[in-house]
């Protein structure tokens, strides 16, 4: 007969230890790994955030060739008029404080996802094309024309706050390394891809003193805050690098733990999130002074696809929410004029150089 003998029960115990050690470990380990931030140990966070210089691997040189087809038609800053596509003119106010330099890799133009993953294979072909990748190469080759920096952000999950939040601690990181912030949303894009931000900035008289603009949502009672105004919308944000900027941002990030906005709390997980808490809250903690810069709803939101373009026409950035897929046919729109318009000019040695030179690369 086969005897068994019993161990102790400490030595049961024992035992039992170092697998349970072993399990929550790599639990951890796994957790961190896909970039879930308990609270408790970092708040939001940009530390587990990952940059990219493009928003698809290998699009460089293809995004600069395009780029470089649109910089003959680039709008002087010394022109103190234009007229967008859809025939509407603007006339810069004299009164305004004039960006009349190019800001180059002082501006950074960012976009932030929780989903993204680099991959390989041909995204920009055919069924492997969506629209937030058409979204984010739009911002690209935007960022190209003009000399602005670029970063596509791969933020960490926060599974304790509607993922929207992530766009509020990664604007604030850039803006550590930036004079000029601009955030878009995926389904965000430039509708003029030849005018300057600086040219809009005198526009909308962004100064020196103003930290954050923001553009005016489209009427809807869902869009209204507690005091019934119409919230801003954080679609398409610029902010301007100040302490006082950061001290926002910080303010804004930590809404939601009710410290200094008792019932903030409210718009961690329900719509609209971080813009709810924004339009609650942060505008009338700082817009005692001429500090926040709202930018109309028809050049800065909505789109020609709307019943309400006529008030939210997104005249220079559109956005989307309502047809998310015209990113993409913009985007192949923005590519076709680019080469349209130099057949058109007749310079078809600039456009020559511009599609050969790659190939030597």
């Amino acid at each position: 007969m086969v005897r068994f003998r019993c161990l102790p029960v400490q030595h049961w115990r024992r035992a039992w230890i170092i697998p349970l050690l072993a399990i929550n470990v790599l639990g951890l380990a796994y957790y961190f790994s896909r970039g879930h931030v308990q609270p408790r140990f970092h708040g939001m966070t940009s530390g587990f955030s990952k940059h990219y210089p493009s928003p698809v691997p290998g699009v460089q040189g293809f995004a600069q060739t395009i780029a470089d087809l649109w910089k003959p038609y680039v709008h002087p800053l010394d022109n103190t008029t234009f007229t967008t596509k859809s025939g509407r003119r603007y006339d810069l106010d004299p009164t305004h404080k004039h960006w009349d330099k190019p800001l180059g890799k002082d501006v950074v133009i960012i976009d932030v996802d929780t989903r993204y993953d680099p991959g390989n294979g041909p995204v920009l072909e055919g069924k492997n094309m969506n629209y937030r990748t058409a979204g984010r190469m739009n911002h690209y080759i935007y960022s190209l024309i003009h000399g602005y920096d670029y970063k596509l952000i791969h933020a960490p999950e926060y599974w304790y706050r509607h993922q929207t939040w992530v766009k509020v601690p990664m604007m604030m990181e850039a803006l550590k390394d930036h004079k000029f912030v601009v955030f878009l949303d995926a389904d965000a894009i430039f509708s003029e891809p030849q005018m300057p931000i600086e040219w809009l900035l005198t526009l909308w008289n962004i100064h020196d003193d103003i930290l954050v603009a923001l553009a005016e949502d489209i009427y809807k009672k869902t869009n209204l805050d507690r005091q019934g105004l119409l919230l801003w919308n954080t679609g398409f944000v610029i902010a301007q690098n100040s302490p006082r900027t950061l001290e926002l941002f910080q303010s804004w990030k930590d809404c939601p733990s009710d410290r200094e906005f008792p019932g903030c709390s409210h718009w961690n997980k329900k719509f609209a999130h971080e813009q709810a808490a924004f339009g609650n809250y942060l505008r009338y903690k700082y817009n005692t002074t001429d500090e926040l810069r709202m930018i109309p709803c028809l050049d800065g939101n909505g789109s020609q696809y709307i019943p309400e373009k006529e008030e939210c026409g997104g005249q220079f950035v559109q956005h989307l929410w309502s047809s998310k897929d015209v990113t993409i046919t913009d985007l192949q729109q923005l590519v076709a004029t680019a080469l349209s318009r130099q057949i058109k000019d007749g310079d078809i040695a600039r456009m020559f150089d511009a599609l050969v030179r790659p190939i030597h690369v």
